[in-house]
This record gives structure tokens, C-alpha cells and sequence, in this order.
């Protein structure tokens, strides 16, 4: 599974130029103000190597829980984020097309909605961590199978008010067809509690190479710039 904000029909698409506001049926402070606290395509890491006017916003109410991860039949093992009040979703474009990086805002009614929704997940995740085998057929007939790793755990250089950050790493492999090689996908995201919100910063490398040290730290830096970004 990708680590991607869940995008309701009819959201509301933001540009940075603007001051454009949601309908009057939404909180129009609080939907400014997300519109208005994500970092800019300067302030991310040149590790990235974002493109310049390649930033986009989209605010929905929230829906549905967030997942988080999982897989199986049915994803039997999944974890999911507890439904908020406000999902803000900014992409930015980055010089390699295939990949993705994003940040996703939940806001929740309080802060203690917030906590509770975050250590909540915190726990969970463990049972996402470990390899897991895959397969599918196409409607050719063509077999695609793939394996994916999970790791799971605290990042403690993006620290809140004494509450560590949780990262999620899928490593996956998929093995070769007929009509295409072998290759392999990193998927990574950060979820940092910040009051009554949890941020999700996540990296899809979306390419046949490893997320390096430097792109790892580069996520960290996201993660940890967002809370002053948000807060300020």
C-alpha cells in the first residue's frame, strides 16, 4: 500500500497564490490556516531536489480513518488512524516524476483526541512489522508477485513535548515478468504528534534503488521543520 493522504471527492484544491477559502458550510479559519502553515518548496531539503512551483494544498473534511499500514486478504492486519475533523494534504513535485513526496495533516477535535488517536497507532504498528509475500493476476494472465518488508519504529530526533516520532518503512521487491524487470520500491513516512494534530511526512522513492541515508534524514528534517511551520 502507498502512504497517501485519502482524497475526498470535491476537495477543496488550494493554491499558494491565493486566498481562496473552502465553502461557507466549513470552518473557514481553520481550513485557511492549514492552507497557510505547510512548508514551502525552499524550505525542503535539497536532497529532494523539489521543483519550484510544483507545491499543491487539498483540504477535506475528514471521512474515513487514515490507514497506516497492513496487508493480507481483506488487509486483516492493518492499521488505521482514527477519524479526525480536517485532513490538509500538500504534494510536492519533485524533479525525478516517479517520486512523491507529501505531508498530511489530521486535525482533531483537541489535543487529547489527538494523543489518544496517536498512541494509539504507536502501539498498533508492531503488528505490521515483518516480510510478507504477494501475488496477483492480471487479466492477461500474467502472474506479478512481489514480497514486502515492514519496519517500524520511534524517531527520537523529531520529539514533541516528550513524545517521540513513529516511522514506518516498506521495502518491497517485485520480481520479473515478461514484460518488464525485476525491480524494487522504498516507501517511507514519519507521524509526529503536534497538539491536536498528526502529521504524516512520507517519501515514495517510486524508483529501482533504496531511500538513502541522506533522503531518510532529508524526511526527518520535514517532519521536524513542519511542527515549527505548523505551530507558527
Amino acid at each position: 500500500m502507498k502512504f497517501a493522504a485519502i482524497m475526498a471527492a470535491g476537495a477543496l484544491v488550494v493554491s499558494l497564490s491565493t486566498t481562496t477559502l473552502p465553502v461557507s458550510a466549513y470552518d473557514k479559519g481553520a481550513y485557511g490556516y492549514a492552507a497557510s502553515h505547510f512548508l514551502s518548496e525552499k524550505q525542503i531539503p535539497k536532497v529532494f531536489k523539489t521543483k519550484p512551483k510544483g507545491f499543491y494544498v487539498s483540504i477535506n473534511p475528514a471521512g474515513v480513518p487514515q490507514p497506516v499500514c497492513g496487508f493480507g486478504a481483506g488487509e486483516k492486519t492493518s492499521v488505521k488512524l482514527a477519524i479526525g475533523l480536517i485532513e490538509a494534504f500538500a504534494g510536492y513535485e519533485l524533479e525525478l516524476k516517479m517520486n512523491d513526496l507529501t505531508v498530511n495533516v489530521i486535525q482533531y477535535k483537541n489535543n487529547v483526541s489527538a494523543e489518544k488517536a496517536f498512541l494509539t497507532m504507536s502501539k498498533a504498528v508492531k503488528k505490521c512489522d515483518g516480510r510478507v509475500d504477494t501475488s496477483w493476476t492480471g487479466l492477461d494472465g500474467t502472474v506479478y508477485s512481489s514480497d514486502t518488508l515492514t519496519t517500524t519504529g520511534k524517531v527520537p530526533g523529531v520529539t514533541v513535548a516528550g513524545v517521540e516520532s513513529v516511522f514506518i518503512n516498506l521495502d518491497s521487491n517485485f520480481d520479473a515478468t515478461l514484460d518488464n524487470p525485476a525491480s524494487i520500491n522504498d516507501q517511507r513516512a514519519l507521524f509526529t504528534l503536534v497538539n491536536d494534530v498528526i502529521i504524516q511526512s512520507g517519501f515514495d522513492i517510486g524508483t529501482s534503488k533504496n531511500i538513502s541515508r541522506a533522503q531518510k534524514k532529508g524526511l526527518e528534517k520535514v517532519a521536524f521543520d513542519m511542527v515549527d511551520s505548523w505551530l507558527n
